[in-house]
């Protein structure tokens, strides 16, 4: 109960001065627990035994709990929290960075009163706002889906009331209250980090600086990335996603908040917990899947593999691509197949089952299965097609090929795909290799594969066009290169004025003990930062060819 009332002063004024008040009618000789007691707290609590302990009636706490209320109406009745005020300065200060006066925000919290209090805010504001939360029905959901896309800029959801929707057409998402659940938070993110989204995500956490609470998280994001970058875990995965992990993030945070000096031993610990559970799970794996131990970077591979956003990715271009029906609900997509079947509410991962509605497809569907072997995979000696295309003027003969070049760190992706036409005397024309490009994408264009270039000539064509790829997508491997030292160079920046911000913050601390003490935690964390950063800096680059054909006019392509 305690730690609970903490959070609650840590979201708002009006979530602690709204459970205070229910808290002192309980304790009244003739009050009884309010019914709308969970409008005020967490969704996800046990509130049996939360009410056992609000029924409690202690005479000696109603004083207690008088002078706690008045401080808080004080408060209350000075203004909004300081909280607000933030909110509310980086809702500018974003709008103006994406230059889009009817951007859109997704605020999450824990509380519904502080969700109700930051709808009344913002709306005296002049900002239209909706919310969303664990009482609304799935018909009020859609509604509230539909508003936010259309008319709406703002929604205030809690973590209960942004599950099992879709709002990519969002691409800013501000924790105002932080889960503890590291898992939890991903999820949020992910409510707008989907297929269909156009944008670069932003996500802003809220934390209160100087306390314990934000000291666990940075401690523990450390330990987590480390565990990740060892076995290619992400924080989404079953590991970081499970009810044991929850309760053991649970745990130590409540831990740390009784002993504040402890932080440091108890985040080791649950980190080494999930560390034998990454190896354990990297076994299991090993036994299952392979007849030979598994090379670190082959594991890494596997247990990282976003193997459903693939296969999603597959499904949904390729019924798009070939004309067939396609519609996204609320509970997945419904899929319209060229044999008349037609699947409903499907999804493409069991972590995204909100109900016993969805059905999810994966990898061993026979359907699935039969557009993996009919992918269009280009290797050296395949043989090379020969395209007529009707559009195409007389005398536009030679080899198209269409080229993706990268540049990747273990977390930095970036890439281009370059279209590249050779004409038969040699020449390269990259308007002509866009215009086929364009071509090859119309659903208008008549095309006919009149024969194919096989054996030796087809791996001597292959070679020369990898050695024109090369060549001509140097231009490009150096964009990508440059834009990966402008990222290390903000990426620095951003970094160094924090470090030191927080140096300066810890020097101006009194007890010489103490701030040797925090000055020697910042360095050790300083230094992992540095490794980081030095890390980033080894960029692969690659260059792969996605197809390779040859145009030319039909009485010669015979």
């Amino acid at each position: 109960l305690m730690v609970l009332l903490q959070k609650l002063v840590t979201s708002s004024t009006e979530a602690i001065k709204t459970t205070l008040e229910k808290r002192l009618n309980a304790l009244s000789p003739d009050g009884n627990l309010p019914e709308e007691l969970e409008e005020s707290l967490e969704e996800d609590i046990d509130f049996d035994e939360i009410s056992d302990v609000f029924r409690v009636k202690m005479d000696s706490e109603i004083e207690e709990v008088k002078n706690l209320l008045s401080l808080a109406e004080k408060c209350s009745n000075a203004g909004y929290d300081a909280k607000t005020e933030a909110l509310i300065d980086r809702i500018y200060c974003l709008t103006s960075e994406e230059e889009e006066p009817d951007l859109k925000f997704l605020i999450f919290t824990e509380f519904v009163a502080t969700q109700k209090m930051l709808q009344k805010y913002l709306t005296e504001r002049g900002f239209s706002v909706a919310i969303l939360n664990g009482s609304f029905g799935l018909t009020e959901r859609a509604d509230v889906q539909k508003v936010f896309a259309e008319k709406v800029r703002i929604l205030i959801s809690t973590d209960a009331g942004g599950e099992g929707i879709n709002l990519q057409f969002c691409h800013i998402v501000i924790n105002y209250d932080i889960p503890w659940a590291p898992a939890k938070l991903e999820q949020r993110i992910g409510r707008v980090d989907r297929i269909g989204q156009s944008h670069r995500v932003k996500a802003i956490n809220f934390f209160f600086k100087n306390t314990v609470e934000s000291r666990v998280y940075e401690v523990l994001q450390i330990k987590l990335k480390k565990i990740s970058e060892e076995f290619g875990i992400d924080k989404t995965s079953d590991i970081l996603d499970s009810g044991e992990a929850e309760k053991e993030f649970r745990n130590l945070y409540i831990n740390s908040i009784i002993k504040p000096e402890t932080v440091e031993h108890e985040v080791e610990r649950v980190a080494s917990e999930l560390l034998q559970r990454a190896k354990k799970a990297k076994d299991r794996w090993d036994k299952l899947h392979s007849k030979k131990e598994l090379k670190h970077e082959e594991a890494e591979k596997i247990l990282g593999h976003p193997l459903p956003y693939w296969v999603e990715k597959m499904v949904v271009n390729y019924l798009i691509s070939h004309g067939k029906g396609l519609e996204k609900g609320l509970f997945g997509y419904n899929l319209f197949w060229e044999d008349g079947e037609i699947m409903k509410n499907i999804i493409f991962s069991r972590e995204n089952i909100k109900n016993g509605n969805s059905e999810n497809l994966s990898i061993e569907h026979p359907k699935v299965m039969k557009l993996i072997k009919n992918l269009p995979l280009f290797v050296p000696g395949e043989k090379v097609p020969k395209i007529y295309i009707k559009d195409l003027p007389p005398g536009v003969n030679g080899y198209w090929s269409l080229w993706k070049i990268l540049l990747q760190t273990p977390s930095y992706r970036k890439e281009r795909i370059m279209p590249l036409f050779r004409q038969e005397d040699g020449r390269i024309f990259k308007t002509t290799a866009h215009r086929l490009w364009d071509i090859f994408l119309s659903h208008d264009s008549h095309i006919e594969c009149c024969g194919e270039i096989c054996g030796d000539e087809a791996e001597l064509i292959y070679m020369e066009m990898e050695d024109l790829a090369i060549k001509y997508g140097e231009d490009v491997m150096n964009e990508l290169k440059e834009n990966h030292r402008d990222f290390l160079r903000k990426e620095r920046e951003k970094g160094e004025y924090a470090f030191n911000a927080r140096r300066k913050a810890v020097e101006r601390i009194g007890l010489t003990e103490v701030k040797n003490y925090r000055l020697r935690l910042l360095e050790k964390e300083k230094d992992l930062w540095n490794e980081g950063m030095a890390q980033k800096e080894y960029a692969i680059p690659d260059i792969s060819c996605l197809i390779i054909c040859y145009t030319g006019e039909k009485n010669e392509l015979k």
